[in-house]
């Protein structure tokens, strides 16, 4: 009883992971940028300046992101560590496409571990080690219920603005000087979680170099939820865009940390089937369909 408890509790950290780690793994355009950040190099010439307005600063931002339709990596590590400080590497593959495909399959030795994603209709996940043993699919409208019960935390939407493929909105963006470093600009903006909560949602961005040094998530009463940390840029040979291919997350409520590594990124890749945004649906995990009704989702087991 008490293993198969401790199976059911890291079962849903390593979802909880997964899930923040995609919505936080990096800012609103901060997947396209103008300049390698590298402290060994010469300080870059300045693409813009510390005083840019905030039209100015975000249409040099959606300028970026409208080239990146979608993307790819087959080559994903995670780094974290079990609440008994146990280090956990965990290979992904990931896929992100406009406006709302993603997909990401979490493997081990064992083999596949986790599928998550999304498409235009609905999201869903599976775990190989999980209590519930069916592929969970909820429609986008019915997400906030499903998240109630389900007590994880995920968005969609965050998600497809997280990964650069959607302009920033800056009807609902102010700008402030970052207070703790010059030439540091905030682009705050204010919204509501999956479950109704009212959120804030700071980006760091550097006037100088043009890209996002990180993101921020706040509660209501200035609690932070999760911060993400970008580093590594590299310049795509095909396309020119620069991609980010360290992120280091913190989520201090739930006392951890991670390290996302991407190796090898595919921009705009030209072979993503319509398959990649598919459930997968088989006869040893069939697939259960959230209908928005919580008394028809599968019961939680007490932990």
């Amino acid at each position: 009883m008490i293993q198969q408890r401790d199976a059911i509790n890291n079962s849903r950290r390593v979802l909880n992971t997964i899930l923040i780690l995609m919505v936080f793994a990096s800012s609103s355009g901060c997947w396209v940028v103008t300049q390698f950040r590298n402290r060994f190099n010469p300080k870059p010439e300045c693409v813009l300046g510390p005083d840019i307005s905030k039209s100015d600063l975000i249409h040099h931002l959606n300028q970026n992101i409208s080239p990146l339709l979608s993307w790819k990596s087959s080559d994903v590590r995670i780094h974290t560590k079990t609440p008994g400080g146990i280090p956990l590497r965990i290979s992904a593959d990931m896929a992100v496409e406009s406006p709302r495909n993603f997909r990401l399959i979490a493997k081990s030795i064992a083999g596949k571990e986790a599928d998550i994603g999304s498409n235009n209709e609905r999201f869903w996940f599976w775990l190989k080690r999980g209590p519930e043993k069916r592929v969970i699919t909820v429609k986008h409208e019915d997400l906030s219920k499903a998240q109630q019960r389900m007590q994880m935390q995920f968005q969609p939407d965050w998600i497809m603005e997280a990964f650069g493929v959607i302009p920033i909105d800056e009807s609902n963006i102010t700008i402030e000087h970052d207070p703790s470093g010059v030439g540091v600009l905030q682009l705050i903006s204010k919204q509501k979680s999956p479950t109704g909560q009212p959120v804030r949602r700071i980006i760091e961005v550097d006037t100088c170099r043009g890209y996002i040094l990180a993101q921020s998530l706040y509660a209501e009463n200035g609690d932070l939820i999760a911060k993400a940390t970008l580093n590594n840029y590299k310049r795509d040979k095909e396309s020119g865009l620069m991609m980010p291919h360290e992120i280091f997350l913190n989520w201090p409520q739930n006392k951890m940390q991670m390290k996302l590594v991407i190796g090898e990124i595919e921009v705009n890749p030209e072979n993503l089937s319509k398959d990649v945004w598919t459930p997968p649906n088989t006869r040893r995990s069939p697939r259960f369909d959230f209908v928005g009704d919580s008394n028809h989702f599968p019961a939680r087991q007490r932990q």
